[in-house]
Formats: C-alpha cells, sequence, structure tokens
C-alpha cells in the first residue's frame, strides 16, 4: 500500500521467502498460502557465534525474512537476523523486507524514568542500519512506533483481530458475547476485535454456532481499569459495563506471565459473567505463565501462531 518506489508486484518466481531459526513452521504456512517454496537458513552456533549460509540465490530477487523475535531468545535471534541481512545485500538482493510478527522491545516505547533508553526505537534504527528496505509486523504493542521509522523504510503493521474474531465466531459456542479491554491501554484492540465480532454476527458469516436467539444477541463491549480503594493498599480491577450471565472475551495484544489475564478473568466471573475467554496476538509464555493460566478460571485461551509453539 501507500506511494512511490514501494508500490510494485513482484512475480513469484521473483520472491524469495526465508525463514529464520524458530520461523520454519510459520514460514511453510505463509509459503504455503502464496504458492512460494521457503527457504530455511544453514545456521551454526560455534564458541557462541552463529555462522550461517544463504539457502539459494538471490541476486535482484525480492527477499522477505520471516524471524520471531519473541521470548528468551530474543537478542540472539535478533543478531541472527542482522546476519542474514548482511548476507542478502552482499549478495545483491533487490529489496528486503523484514516480517517481524512480533516487535522486539516494543513494550519500551517511551522513556518511564530517566537514564534509560527508548529501546523500541533503537531496534528501528537497527532494522535501517542492518539495510532493511520494510518491516511487516502485527498488532504493535505501541502504534507510536511506526514513527521511529524513517521514510525510507516502508514500515506496515497488520491486526490479527478479524481472524481471532472469526474463529471464535465459528468455533466456539458464545453466549451473548462481552469483549473486554483488559486495561485503558488496551480499549483500541479491543473495539477492533468487537467491531470485527459485530460485523460477523450482523452478516450471519462465519458458520457461528449460536444456539438460540438470545444466545444470538449481538455483542457489547466493557473494560476492566486498576482501582486502588481509599485506605488500602491492594489494587482492585474496576468493571465499566455489563458481564454478568454474559461470555466475556478477554483481548490483550500480548500474554506473557498470564498475571493479567489471570486477575482479570477473576474480576469477571466476581461480576457474573459465564464464561472467560483469553485472546491475545502474541502468545510469549514466559516463566510459570503456563501454570498461572491453568489454575485460573479461563476456560478457553487463543493467541496466533506466529512463533514457536509454548511447551504444553
Amino acid at each position: 500500500d501507500g506511494g512511490g518506489p514501494h508500490t510494485y508486484m513482484a512475480e513469484p518466481s521473483d520472491i524469495v521467502l526465508i525463514a529464520a531459526t524458530g520461523a520454519e513452521s510459520l514460514t511453510d504456512e505463509i509459503g504455503g498460502i502464496l504458492g512460494i517454496p521457503p527457504a530455511a537458513i544453514d545456521a551454526e552456533d560455534a564458541d557462541g557465534e552463529t555462522h550461517l549460509r544463504l539457502p539459494c540465490n538471490v541476486r535482484l530477487r525480492d527477499t522477505y525474512v520471516v524471524a520471531c523475535l519473541g521470548g528468551a531468545g530474543v537478542n540472539r535471534f535478533f543478531v541472527e537476523l542482522s546476519l542474514i541481512v548482511s548476507g542478502l545485500r552482499r549478495a545483491s538482493a533487490a529489496r528486503i523486507t523484514a516480517v517481524l510478527p512480533y516487535y522486539a522491545y516494543g513494550r519500551q516505547a517511551r522513556k518511564h524514568t530517566s537514564r534509560v533508553p527508548i529501546s523500541a526505537a533503537d531496534v528501528a534504527s537497527l532494522l535501517e542500519e542492518m539495510g532493511v528496505d520494510g518491516v511487516l509486523t502485527l498488532d504493535l504493542h505501541k502504534e507510536e512506533i511506526a514513527g521511529f521509522f524513517s521514510p525510507r523504510c516502508h514500515f506496515a503493521s497488520a491486526s490479527c483481530q478479524p481472524a481471532a474474531a472469526r474463529y471464535l465466531h465459528t468455533q466456539r459456542q458464545l453466549r451473548r458475547p462481552v469483549v473486554v479491554a483488559p486495561h485503558a491501554s488496551g480499549v483500541t484492540l479491543a473495539k477492533a476485535f468487537f467491531d470485527s465480532l459485530a460485523e460477523l454476527h450482523a452478516s450471519g458469516d462465519g458458520g457461528s454456532r449460536f444456539a438460540s436467539p438470545r444466545a444470538g444477541a449481538a455483542p457489547t463491549l466493557a473494560m476492566l481499569l486498576p482501582h486502588k480503594a481509599s485506605g488500602s493498599e491492594r489494587r482492585h480491577l474496576e468493571l465499566i459495563g455489563e458481564v454478568r450471565g454474559q461470555d466475556a472475551i478477554i483481548v490483550d495484544d500480548i500474554i506473557d506471565s498470564g498475571k493479567t489475564i489471570a486477575r482479570c478473568s477473576e474480576a469477571l466471573l466476581e461480576a457474573g459473567a459465564a464464561r472467560v475467554f483469553a485472546v491475545a496476538t502474541h502468545g510469549i509464555f514466559s516463566e510459570e505463565s503456563l501454570r498461572i493460566i491453568a489454575v485460573s478460571d479461563v476456560t478457553t485461551v487463543v493467541v496466533a501462531n506466529l512463533g514457536p509453539r509454548p511447551p504444553k
């Protein structure tokens, strides 16, 4: 999209799709949809250093590198990405686009205190210095990250919310769904999911499994806000909206520790929600997150398949 030198369509034979370490499964799916056989990097780690070789000829070809930069291995994967881009430049690739489903360091997009970096901006600078011509990502944690890139580097952020809404609409028997933003900064994302779900409901599209006219009520929207009661040090979640007797769907961009999902599900059930679902684009699942979610009252957790699958 957009104008200028970035607007053209390459023939499939002129496109190279490369999977960085950890992104093989996702790249295979992308290649299957596009009809382009993906190529995996031949990478080896020796003495703590990464040695890699490009899998095919990329001279004067439009090259897309899919890299999953989330989780504990983010720094190692980022160095590998820089080496891949360097190799592509030296091999005379026509254009290099980094497909980064999860934008690393995206939660560090501003200074919360003195003497700290704005790491999300530094990642943008590093990507451009590597020689990346374009970046494609999904559901940014902070929309201002797009402004960290210069006009030379084409940047695009897509949304998983229509796909997530369609999944719940078709695969779960939702009863009077209410979409819940788990915090004030998550309202925009929750609204995007709500709009997609409402559109599906209004059109009757997607093979919905609504069981009855009452169950098929149009979705509504609610929000949870942290609130500290007078004379108490404990922060409570204040519900804005109505969830009693409804299926509550918590929508967030990231599930990391799992604590936000667990706290929100507890608050929603206390407010009378029938069931609680959780939807997130990026499933980081660090530390004890899976255990925390397993012992919570969440019925189903839905994340996009944008990186290595968490352990069962």
